[in-house]
């Protein structure tokens, strides 16, 4: 696939992440920007409640932001995707908690010759979608080439593989094998086949029938679903509750006494009332809290499962090297002086962790040895010194309140204030600092330092790189809103993309980091954080994965007999 073509996809799905913050391929999840519960640190609650005074049947699952659309080709949203992924079904997953071996679902199994640039797969007998229709080669054609033809917001996962001609590369050989043919070898395809967004295949015959004014049904399927999957969408009321029912009908069957009869996603923004509702006994799963606080408590409780495991997303303020931090050595000075042990065990109560350079841990190909700033304010006031600062001129630190932003600025203004350096800390809405990070701003009139947060859709550590440190994903072009630039890393990572020796992807992604971190730093990598969902102890069958975080395979679920 051509850069023009991957430039222009990326400007179509970045549009759309504007309109919200996102995931599962870009910005962090919209959470609460409660001070924490009312409750407080050490305030005594109400007692959890361990009996279950409701349906068994039936599981509650309360989130911090609320569904609005169940068109897979449309979203990108993490509280869509909590809702689609009972609904929907792709060719492969990810197999357990693997971010890197998968599994068949619709396929019953595939092939491929020995360059990976041909894929065949044989499709599952007997699938039926929620409408009735059989679920075959032709069907999952035709639902993959609506996404990438219309050039739907998810278009890009796939795309990048595919391009925006299917018919160049899929073809249905039979009534059950469906093939793809690609020019060059693309080794990952399977990985991309699995990822969260993008890839759940829709009934044709619903995107068909409520086709209007030639959108592919897409304004139908924001407030309906038709997939293959184990729950049907009973209930679609954004800022209230989803409901998803039994599909009879499934394929897998429900083998299981305990499995679910109905589960009910609810949207409540307020992190106090979400761990009210929990220790009360109403909801069965919680999505994670933005306060440490509600956390601890919760998981001291008892009565819980609190996940602590690892994800694949960076929190980190990028720098932008065209102004005042031209001088790499202002960078490097910058990320010797924030208080990392400050913001992580205190703020965040240990319940992060340190970034590790700028990959996270759990990506592929992060260097295990990178190197990791530690605070040195007499480090970063020689560096300023060397570099020429002049102690007169101002940082600008940009955020939106919600996920760190709003304590790591003022800790960072702290600490460079005992070595006489000035930093203003300044927050925006979502709307404006998006219509900032991804917009085209030029370089000099943008902030000098905007956090954030980022994960991949697929655990490649090009998907990762390109879109943020490629200088040609600068502005709308991509999520480099540092319009950071550098050609050696441009080579790298251009080279990433098509290169499968394993021993040379080390290398080649191991100099990236060094550069991106020391040589020519393009960010400030504070936390590497850690997967916080909070499950009653009486539902089993959860398996965490890194590439579907904050989501759940209602299926799998059930909870323990008394």
């Amino acid at each position: 696939m051509s850069k023009l073509y991957r430039l222009w996809l990326l400007m179509t799905v970045l549009s759309a992440l504007w309109l919200s913050a996102c995931s599962g391929g870009s910005a962090p999840p919209t959470v609460s920007s409660d001070a924490g519960s009312a409750q407080g640190e050490n305030a005594t609650t109400e007692a959890a409640s361990a009996s279950l005074n409701r349906d068994p049947k039936t599981l509650v699952v309360l989130y911090s932001e609320t569904a609005d659309n169940m068109d897979p080709g449309q979203t990108l949203n993490v509280a869509n995707n909590v809702v689609q992924r009972g609904i929907y079904e792709g060719l492969v997953r990810l197999k357990g908690s693997s971010v890197s071996e998968v599994e068949p679902v619709l396929a019953e199994s595939w092939t491929t010759n020995a360059d990976k640039s041909e894929w065949t797969f044989k499709i599952r007998q007997g699938v039926k979608f929620h409408d009735g229709t059989t679920c075959d080669a032709q069907a999952i054609y035709d639902s993959i080439a609506r996404t990438l033809v219309n050039k739907m917001p998810a278009a890009f996962i796939l795309a990048r593989f595919i391009g925006s001609e299917p018919d160049q590369v899929m073809k249905v050989v039979d009534p059950y094998t469906l093939q793809f043919t690609f020019s060059e070898p693309q080794p990952l395809f399977d990985l991309g086949l699995a990822a969260a967004y993008g890839t759940g295949i829709v009934s044709p015959k619903a995107f068909k029938d409520n086709e209007k004014n030639g959108d592919a049904g897409k304004e139908w399927l924001t407030t309906h679903a038709v997939g293959s999957g184990p729950y049907k969408l009973e209930k679609f009321a954004p800022n209230d509750e989803f409901i998803l029912v039994r599909n009879p009908d499934y394929w897998r069957g429900w083998p299981q006494a305990n499995h679910f009869e109905k589960v009910i996603i609810k949207p409540i923004p307020e992190a106090s009332t979400r761990r009210q509702i929990m220790e009360k006994g109403d909801a069965d799963i919680s999505a994670p809290f933005s306060n440490p606080e509600d956390t601890l408590a919760l998981e001291q409780a008892g009565l819980f499962n609190v996940g602590d495991v690892g994800q694949i997303r960076i929190d980190y303020a990028l720098y932008n090297p065209h102004g005042l931090l031209k001088d790499p050595r202002t960078r490097q000075a910058i990320s010797y002086a924030f208080d990392y042990d400050g913001y992580i065990n205190g703020v965040r109560k240990g319940v992060g962790r340190q970034a590790a350079g700028p990959f996270p841990r759990n990506l592929a190909y992060h260097d295990p040895n990178v190197f990791v700033y530690p605070t040195d304010l007499e480090k970063a006031k020689a560096l300023f010194d060397e570099a020429g600062w002049n102690y007169d001129n101002e940082i600008s630190f940009t955020y939106y309140p919600g996920f760190g932003g709003e304590d790591v600025g003022p800790i960072l203004q702290a600490q460079l204030q005992q070595i006489g350096v000035k930093m203003k800390v300044e927050e925006r809405d979502i709307s404006s600092f998006n219509g900032i990070f991804y917009g085209d701003t030029p370089p000099e009139q943008r902030p000098d330092m905007m956090w954030y947060a980022w994960w991949p859709n697929l655990n490649d550590a090009y998907d990762e790189a390109w879109i943020l440190y490629h200088t040609d994903a600068s502005g709308s072009a991509g999520a480099n809103a540092g319009f950071y630039s550098n050609p050696r890393v441009d080579e790298l990572i251009d080279a990433g993309y098509t290169e499968t020796d394993p021993t040379k992807l080390k290398e080649m992604w191991a100099e990236v980091q060094k550069i991106i971190t020391v040589d020519d730093p393009a960010g400030l990598w504070v936390e590497d954080p850690l997967e916080r969902t909070i499950i009653r102890k009486d539902i089993e069958g959860h398996v965490y994965n890194a590439i579907y975080a904050i989501t759940f395979d209602y299926w799998s679920l059930s909870r323990k007999a008394e």
